[in-house]
């Protein structure tokens, strides 16, 4: 099968409440993610998707910003490539998302992923949301900011497994700390964490396993750093950490199991 190359020259370009729909085998380029901008926003009855990603194609070097509307997200991620990319997404009513992965495993590249979330009493904001299908996420930053009503959450991985190399991820409000969560995991999958830095004003990662009876399968995190103002580690879910810095209370009700993981001033800690 060929495969097609659409080049997107500089300039910022407001496609409105239109979702730009990726093809398989066509790959999208831009000039640079400093240059070519891909933006739009929605209205308040309706949820907007600014790019919607498919098997076999690619989507680089531009940003895609989106804002408003009831749920606003950057990009819907179905499949694909996504490289050398800037996504921002703000003021949605109920969710802002700037990445939402959905139906088939999408890689994530040397990306800036950020979301802003605007007070509202129902806002949910987050960086990174994978509600199935997988993520495979290196060399990037996730960034979420705001006040939300609801929660703040860096990345959410929701019954599906993600795998991050090189990743930076920062959760920071204004309003409820106890709602804000770097890593929130909530499935019965595993999730590969390797040399992630999670900065979070509430909860480093939280972890929540659903499944009836609760399966614990657990998340590895290697050679990471895990900063939480409230807790580093918290939830019910199973975790094994090796070579990580661990940096607030532990507060995890599972037993996990730890090797050679050291504090904020490099003494060597237990987990729980």
């Amino acid at each position: 099968m060929n495969t097609y190359v659409v080049k997107i020259m500089p300039g910022v370009y407001d496609i409105g409440d239109v979702t730009l729909l990726m093809k398989p085998y066509v790959n999208v380029i831009g000039a640079g993610k400093e240059v070519t901008v891909i933006m739009g926003g929605g209205n308040y009855t309706s949820a907007t998707n600014r790019v919607m990603t498919t098997s076999n194609s690619r989507i680089s070097s531009l940003t895609v910003e989106s804002y408003g509307g009831i749920i606003s997200i950057g990009i819907l991620a179905r499949g694909g490539t996504i490289s050398d990319v800037n996504v921002i997404a703000y003021d949605g009513v109920m969710n802002t998302t700037a990445v939402s992965f959905s139906t088939v495993e999408t890689a994530i590249s040397d990306s800036n992923i950020s979301a802003i979330s605007t007070p509202n009493s129902y806002n949910y904001a987050a960086g990174i949301n994978v509600n199935s299908g997988g993520a495979l996420i290196n060399d990037s930053s996730i960034e979420v900011s705001g006040q939300a009503g609801g929660q703040i959450n860096g990345v959410v991985s929701a019954f599906a497994g993600i795998r991050m190399n090189n990743v930076k991820i920062t959760a920071t409000d204004t309003g409820d700390k106890e709602r804000t969560k770097g890593l929130y995991i909530r499935n019965s999958q595993e999730n590969e964490l390797y040399n992630v830095d999670i900065s979070s004003d509430g909860m480093g990662i939280d972890t929540m396993d659903q499944t009836h009876p609760p399966l614990y399968l657990p998340v590895n995190v290697r050679n990471s750093r895990i900063n939480g103002g409230l807790s580093s580690v918290s939830g019910d879910g199973s975790l094994n950490i090796v070579n990580s810095q661990i940096i607030g209370p532990w507060t995890n009700s599972v037993q996990s199991n730890c090797l050679g993981n050291y504090d904020g001033d490099y003494s060597p800690i237990v987990c729980n």
